[in-house]
This record gives C-alpha cells, structure tokens and sequence, in this order.
C-alpha cells in the first residue's frame, strides 16, 4: 500500500528533476566551456554548439586572432570564471618563426587552465610561411601534453591528411564536412578529458 508520504516523497523528487531539467539529461555542472580561437573556431562553432548540445559553451572568435599577450590576457581576467574545459583554435594566424613565442603562449594558458580543467587544442595545418613550416608549433603542443595530462591534443594534422580534399585552396579552411569532423573530434576530446578529471 502506497503511504500518503510515499506520495509526497515521489512528488519532491519529480519537481526537483523537472527544476533541475530533467536529471541525467540536463547539463551536468561539469559540461561548460570556453572557446577561444581564430577563423577555424568561427567555421566549427555551429557544428560544435551541436554536438556539444548538452554543454554551456561560451565563446570568443576573431578571425584573425593570434596567441599574444593580447590573447593570453583576456583569457587570464576570466580566470574566476572559467569553464571546466577550455578549447583553444589558436596558432594558426602565428608565424611559426616565432616558436619561442607561441611556447610562452601554451604555457601561459596551460597556468591559467591550472591542474583541474581540461584544455583542448587542434594541432596546426597550414602550408610553410616564407619557408617555415607549422611543425615546430604542433611539436610544441605535443610536448606540453606529454607534460600535462589536461592538455588533450586534437590530431587535426592527421584527420586532414587522411583527407585531402576536405581542406580548401588555401591549404587552411575546411568545408563543411570537415568543419564537422573538427566540431566532432574536439567534442570527443572534450567528453574523454571531462571525465577523466572527474574519476
């Protein structure tokens, strides 16, 4: 026999899940992040707000953005405020002469991200600037996340190689389906590092 305060129990706990939006569907705390990145953040943002439709994402893009001080400042006055997980698409407007440069610039965000968010970073593709190819760079985050747990490397090198004719004439932007691709491989890498801090 069902109590009058069984009842009233059972009605507590369905206000509450539908306040909340829904229990396990609703965004967990931990499904927020910050998005700062260049031209190829702009291109995945739509894809990425739908395959991270669960998660509170906040984001800032400018096409031509580069990782200076400029950049790592305004990410370091969010700092109180940062989401869990933040997603970089920066490096590509750089000079890869610049590789002592663009290092302080993962470093710096890899200190303001501390030990407990997770940062998520597509590696570079882009033809060689006056002779110097992107490959510098991409080793720079490939040692900085052999270093950091929380740093999960996008392998955007290898997904474009894998496919050629996804990336457009200028040997930078992708078209639609490998913006998709990109919004999904970071998703995964988002997902994958989220709960990885969690345990």
């Amino acid at each position: 026999m069902v109590t009058r305060t069984a009842l009233l129990v059972v009605g507590a706990a369905l206000l509450v899940a539908l306040v909340s939006g829904g229990g396990a569907e609703a965004a967990s705390p931990a499904r927020k992040a910050y998005v700062n990145g260049d031209s190829l953040g702009v291109g995945t943002a739509p894809y990425l707000r739908t395959v991270l439709r669960r998660w509170r994402l906040t984001q800032s893009y400018d096409v031509s953005r580069h990782l200076d001080g400029r950049t790592v400042a305004a990410i370091r006055a969010r700092r109180s405020r940062l989401a869990p997980v933040l997603i970089i698409s920066l490096g590509t407007n750089d000079d890869p002469r610049g590789g002592a440069q663009f290092a302080r610039g993962v470093r710096a965000i890899m200190d303001i991200a501390g030990r407990r968010r997770c940062v998520v970073w597509p590696n570079i593709v882009r033809p060689a600037h006056r002779g110097v190819g992107y490959e510098g760079f991409n080793a720079t985050l490939a040692r900085a996340a052999a270093r950091r747990s929380n740093l999960r490397i996008v392998d955007w090198v290898g997904i474009a190689r894998r496919n050629p004719g996804w990336i457009g004439r200028d040997g930078v932007h992708p078209n639609a389906a490998s913006y998709r691709a990109r919004a999904q491989a970071i998703a995964r890498a988002a997902e994958r590092c989220r709960r990885s801090l969690a345990r």
